[in-house]
């Protein structure tokens, strides 16, 4: 009899330990997952580590400056700065060495010139595609459009407000577009035209 009870209890009541490995199994799918994307700062990382264990003294010197930066804006920030913001610093950077290297071709220092445009040619490999000027001017003019769809007949959007005017196509600009695939200063020249072109006819 008490043989046949606890059998019967053994089928009312499974054993709870029987339960967990089901509950322990991950899921199958979830090692097929599209691997991680490596953020911007740990590609900068990587590489200059790499850059000083191959002795290149050019390339680890341009990467250590631009982490410099990298740096410096998180403390501003008390955080680590995102990506684009990143990408920002490295625009920058790509374009003071353009400018110098136009000076010292101007002033016939070719080697110091070259050595602008070598290290140009590092920092631009982080640098995201951008977005071309033409693909720019056809986010804006989208935007501009629908901006005056929005104005009372017989307002022009641009010059009944020209400072405000910008400030909403900025805002309308980085709501579509993402910060790291554009020039940050081309947009705001580019705006700016728009607005002063408008208000001087």
């Amino acid at each position: 009899m008490a043989a046949r009870s606890i059998l019967r209890l053994s089928t009312r009541f499974p054993q709870r330990t029987n339960l967990r490995p089901s509950r322990m199994v991950s899921n199958p799918m979830s090692t097929s997952a599209s691997p991680e994307v490596v953020s911007l700062r740990k590609r900068l990382t990587s590489e200059l580590k790499n850059a000083m264990k191959a002795k290149d003294t050019m390339r680890s010197t341009v990467l250590r400056s631009v982490l410099s930066d990298v740096y410096a804006a998180d403390k501003m920030l008390s955080g680590p700065i995102p990506d684009s913001s990143i990408v920002s610093i490295l625009r920058k950077s790509v374009s003071r060495r353009v400018e110098s290297a136009t000076q010292f071709t101007s002033a016939s220092r070719q080697d110091l010139a070259d050595t602008e445009q070598r290290e140009a040619a590092v920092l631009s490999d982080f640098i995201p595609g951008s977005m071309t000027s033409a693909q720019v001017d056809d986010v804006l003019a989208r935007i501009l459009t629908e901006q005056q769809q929005q104005q009372a007949p017989g307002t022009d959007f641009l010059s009944s407000n020209p400072k405000r005017a910008m400030g909403t196509i900025f805002k309308a600009f980085y709501s579509q577009v993402d910060k790291s695939l554009v020039d940050s200063q081309m947009i705001k020249e580019k705006v700016e035209a728009l607005v002063s072109s408008k208000a001087s006819t």
